[in-house]
C-alpha cells in the first residue's frame, strides 16, 4: 500500500530480504542464537517500515501517512504497557490494556487506509478507463479524418487518372484516324499513278481515232473515198476501240476497288462481305503504291468465305500487315512473296498473312505491338501500324492477333475474329 517498490526501490529490496531472513529464522528457532537474530531482524524490519512510511508521508503519500499514524498508535500502546510494567505508571484500564487498545485502533486505522487505497485504485482505474476511452475516441477521430483525407486524395487521383485515360483514348483515336488517313493517302497516290497508264493509253488511242475520223470526213467531202481506205479505217478503229475499252475497264476496276476500300476504311459500319473479295480489293488498291517492285501477293482465301463484320477496320489491318511485310520483311531485297490465307472453325475465321522475308528476332517480337516502336525510324516507319492493328482487332473486330517469326524464316501474322461480329 505504501508503494515502496515504485518510489523507494532500494528500501523495498531491503525489506524483501529481511522478510526472507525472518522466514528462514522461523524455521530454525530451536537454536538459541537464532532467536536473538530473529528478534534483531524484526527490529530492523520495524525500523525500515517506519523509515519507508516516514519518507512516503513526507512526500505526501496519504496511505503512508495513515499507516504511520496506525503504527505510532500501536507503538504508543506498547510504550504505555512497558511503562506500567516498569512501575512508572499506575495500573489502570488504559495502562493495563494499552497494547490491545493500540492494536484495535491500529486495525481500524489500517482498515481506513485499505479502504482509501481501494478508493484510490478505483479512482485511478476509472481515470485510466476515461483516458483510454478518450484516447480511443481521439484515435477514431484521427482515423476518420485520415479516411476522409484518403478518400479525397483517392477521388482526386481517380479524377486525374480518368482525365488522363480520356486524353489517352482521344489521342489514340486521333492516331488511329491519322494512320487511316495516311494509309488512304498512300492508296490515293498509288491509284492515281496507276490510273495514268490506262487513261493515257485511252487518250492517245482516242486522239488517233479522232485523226482517222477527220481524214475519213475529208475524203468523203472531196469525193475521193475508196473502199480500201474505208475498210482500213474500220479495222484500225475497231482495234483502237477495243484498246480504249480495255484501258477504261482497267481504270474502272481500279476506281471500283479503291472506292470500296476507301468507303470501308473511312467508316466502321458492319455489313456482310466476301473475305476473298475484300482481300482482292485491298491488294488491288495497294499494288500501285509499290511501283515497279516485283513483290508477289498471293490471295489463297476461298471465295465462299462470307463474313458479317467490319470490312473497313479489317481492310485497314490487312493493309498495315502487307505494308509492314514490304517495308520490313523485304528490306534490302528485290523479290518477295506475301501469302494471305484463311480458315474457319467454330464460328471464327483466322486470317493469316505470311511473308518469306528476313524475319524478326525475339527482342523485336517482344515490342512490335507497342506504339511508336519501329525498326525503320527515319525510313517511313511511324511505329503505329501494328499498334493500330491490335487495337482494331481487339476493339472493333472482337478478336485477337498474334505473330510468329524467326530470323531468316519470314513472318506470319494470325488475325482471329468472329465470322459474325456482335452488334
Amino acid at each position: 500500500m505504501v508503494e515502496t517498490e515504485r518510489f523507494l526501490p532500494r528500501v523495498d529490496r531491503m525489506l524483501k530480504l529481511l522478510v526472507a531472513l525472518n522466514l528462514f529464522t522461523a524455521l530454525v528457532m530451536f537454536v538459541s542464537y537464532i532467536v536473538q537474530l530473529a528478534m534483531l531482524l524484526m527490529v530492523l524490519d520495524a525500523v525500515l517500515v517506519i523509515v519507508a512510511m516516514a519518507v512516503q508521508s513526507w512526500r505526501g503519500h496519504r496511505v503512508a501517512q495513515i499507516c504511520l499514524a496506525a503504527f505510532l498508535i500501536l507503538a504508543t500502546g506498547v510504550v504505555i504497557a512497558n511503562l506500567r510494567l516498569a512501575g512508572l505508571l499506575d495500573t489502570t484500564f488504559l495502562t493495563q490494556n494499552g497494547v490491545q487498545i493500540g492494536a484495535a485502533i491500529e486495525t481500524i486505522v489500517l482498515a481506513f487506509a485499505l479502504a482509501d487505497r481501494f478508493h484510490v485504485v478505483r479512482a485511478e482505474k476509472a481515470r485510466a478507463q476515461r483516458n483510454a476511452l478518450l484516447a480511443e475516441r481521439q484515435l477514431v477521430d484521427t482515423l476518420r479524418a485520415s479516411e476522409r483525407l484518403l478518400e479525397e486524395r483517392v477521388q482526386a487521383r481517380t479524377a486525374e487518372l480518368t482525365q488522363a485515360l480520356q486524353d489517352l483514348q482521344r489521342t489514340q483515336a486521333d492516331l488511329i484516324e491519322a494512320e487511316k488517313l495516311a494509309s488512304l493517302g498512300a492508296l490515293v497516290a498509288g491509284v492515281a499513278h496507276e490510273l495514268n497508264t490506262p487513261i493515257g493509253n485511252a487518250l492517245t488511242t482516242a486522239s488517233t481515232m479522232e485523226e482517222a475520223a477527220q481524214s475519213l470526213k475529208q475524203n468523203v467531202q472531196d469525193g475521193s473515198l475508196k473502199r480500201s481506205f474505208l475498210e482500213g479505217f474500220v479495222n484500225s478503229n475497231l482495234e483502237m476501240a477495243q484498246l480504249v475499252v480495255r484501258a477504261c475497264q482497267r481504270a474502272a476496276t481500279l476506281i471500283s476497288s479503291f472506292k470500296r476500300v476507301a468507303v470501308d476504311q473511312t467508316s466502321e459500319q458492319q455489313r456482310r462481305f466476301d473475305l476473298a473479295e475484300l482481300v482482292d480489293d485491298n491488294l488491288r488498291a495497294l499494288r500501285p503504291s509499290f511501283g515497279a517492285q516485283t513483290w508477289v501477293f498471293d490471295n489463297q482465301v476461298m471465295a465462299v468465305t462470307e463474313c458479317d463484320s467490319y470490312p473497313g477496320p479489317l481492310g485497314q489491318v490487312l493493309t498495315n500487315l502487307v505494308q509492314n511485310a514490304v517495308l520490313h520483311g523485304f528490306a534490302g531485297r528485290e523479290t518477295g512473296t506475301v501469302r494471305i490465307s484463311a480458315q474457319c472453325e467454330d464460328g471464327y475465321v483466322e486470317l493469316q498473312v505470311s511473308d518469306d522475308g528476313i524475319g524478326m528476332p525475339d527482342s523485336t517480337l517482344a515490342h512490335i505491338f507497342e506504339p511508336f516502336f519501329t525498326t525503320a525510324l527515319g525510313k517511313g516507319g511511324s511505329g503505329l501500324g501494328l499498334a493500330v492493328c491490335r487495337n482494331l482487332v481487339r476493339g472493333v473486330l472482337g478478336g485477337s492477333i498474334r505473330v510468329q517469326s524467326s530470323p531468316g524464316k519470314g513472318t506470319s501474322f494470325f488475325v482471329r475474329f468472329p465470322l459474325t461480329a456482335s452488334r
